[in-house]
């Protein structure tokens, strides 16, 4: 700024050369300050000898930052424009201008400008690198060979690079973490954010000054409002879901694999190369997207350091065999979607948060024998019976039963066993207990509502019940 005022610093010290240049802009009376990329909202505008007169009304700063947080806390910014993933229009549009109105009319553009756009996903970093590379040029060879390398990369470098810088800036061990486990979801999918919640209360040290579920969950919240402000997660098509878009995703998934602990497979290919090469040794957490949990069933590899696996497909086989599961011993979050036996599941000893959602199991009494474990997810499930072994989870904190059509029974005493449960949803079973009501024998036919006044750590409850089933006290 010195030099394109024409201005020769006298002063050594910090603040003396701010005070110079202070007293230079004073008289200027018409600019525009730029301050690109700023990481934090320590900076103080006046150590830099930035500070307008009252009778400047015409200079102005703009100032730009992948955080939003930055700009909204101590800056005093006036306006806040914040640049989203661009619609179509827009992305095209601004490629075009980019490129030059003269050369959209060519036939390098006409065969290769929609395709480019739309492989920069809407992405302006994307779009404005692509387009410089291109600008004024209208020879086919290099538009077919701009074309070539993002058509054969998953992200062009430059945006790669940008991404990486703004993961490796994120304040938190936490933030990051919690972005590679989003990333072991499937494309283009709402990413629950109670579920996040759930596999993060599962791993060791995840959130270890979360000391109940609900702060666990107002977290996860907090984190995912960070990575939205700096564009590394997005808005879900949903309440409380967030989404990742396609580059980020894979630059994430990049990141993941080269600290060689968390793997996202896409295809039996990639499952069946580390497989060879034993390197599903070295995994923390994996995800098998498109089921090939088979290839892993039948491999003799010691799972030693496996503390999450997620996998999601309409159909497994229908047992785990004991012996894999002894392999895994060490698991702490296993997330299975759907249909799988959940015979011999007793074997992970270790596992904290258990996943069956829309599992079509029936008998879940072996679960009983997970003594650690704290989250039971069993929602839209096909079980038809709570069984009295479930109250041998005294560790657990969560039971979701919600959506569960075909629930007839859940045991009596069973519920009151839990006595660490803070969440408790049950929202179709509706056959508690009737305080005045007992079978023939004497003996209650269901779980009553009044087991529930033996919780003394219950936060959370959403359930139905008959008129008639309040409990006495």
């Amino acid at each position: 700024m010195a030099d394109r005022l024409g201005l020769k610093f006298d002063g050594v010290m910090e603040f003396e050369r701010a005070l110079e240049l202070r007293n230079r802009m004073k008289n200027e009376k018409r600019f525009l300050i730029i301050l690109d990329d700023i990481w934090n909202d320590k900076l103080k505008l006046e150590d830099v000898g930035i500070v307008f007169e009252s009778d400047q009304k015409r200079c102005k700063i703009l100032m730009t930052s992948r955080f939003e947080r930055v700009l909204g806390n101590n800056m005093g910014v006036d306006k806040n424009f914040k640049v989203d993933i661009l619609s179509e229009d827009e992305a095209r549009n601004w490629f075009e201008s980019i490129v030059g109105d003269k050369f959209v009319t060519t036939p390098a553009f006409e065969e290769y400008g929609n395709k480019i756009v739309k492989k920069c996903g809407r992405l302006p970093l994307c779009i404005v690198t692509a387009a410089h590379s291109l600008k004024n040029c209208d020879k086919l060879p290099l538009w077919r060979n701009t074309w070539r390398q993002l058509q054969r990369s998953k992200h062009d470098e430059v945006v790669h690079t940008a991404i990486k810088l703004c993961y490796d800036k994120l304040r938190s061990d936490e933030a990051k973490q919690l972005l590679l486990l989003c990333s072991l979801h499937e494309e283009d999918v709402n990413i629950s954010m109670e579920n996040l919640m759930r596999y993060c209360v599962g791993q060791i040290n995840m959130f270890k000054d979360a000391y109940t579920l609900q702060e666990a969950r107002d977290l996860v919240y907090c984190l995912v409002e960070e990575l939205k402000d700096c564009c590394l997660l997005l808005g879900g098509d949903h309440s409380d879901t967030v989404k990742m878009h396609d580059v980020v995703r894979d630059v994430t998934v990049s990141i993941a694999k080269e600290s060689h602990d968390t793997h996202c497979f896409g295809d039996g290919s990639e499952v069946e190369k580390f497989l060879e090469e034993k390197k599903f040794e070295d995994l923390k957490a994996i995800s098998l997207p498109n089921g090939y949990l088979d290839e892993l069933v039948f491999d003799k590899s010691e799972y030693t350091k496996l503390q999450l696996m997620i996998c999601m497909r309409k159909k497994y086989r229908e047992t785990i065999p004991r012996g894999f599961l002894d392999r895994i011993k060490l698991l702490r979050v296993l997330v299975l979607y759907p249909e799988v036996s959940a015979s011999h599941l007793s074997s992970l000893q270790n596992l904290c948060t258990l996943c069956l959602g829309n599992f079509d199991v029936k008998d879940i009494a072996e679960i009983g024998k997970l003594k650690y474990l704290e989250i039971l997810d069993l929602s839209r499930s096909k079980v038809e019976k709570f069984p009295g072994e479930i109250g041998q989870l005294t560790r657990l904190r969560m039971l979701d039963l919600n959506g569960c059509q075909d629930l007839q029974v859940i045991e009596p005493n069973v519920i009151l066993h839990l006595k660490r449960l803070e969440e408790l949803y049950v929202d179709w079973f509706v056959n508690w207990h009737s305080v005045d009501h007992v079978d023939s024998n004497g003996e209650k036919s269901n779980a009553g509502l009044d087991e529930l006044k033996h919780l003394d750590h219950l936060t959370a409850l959403h359930l139905c019940f008959k008129e008639g089933t309040f409990p006495t006290e």
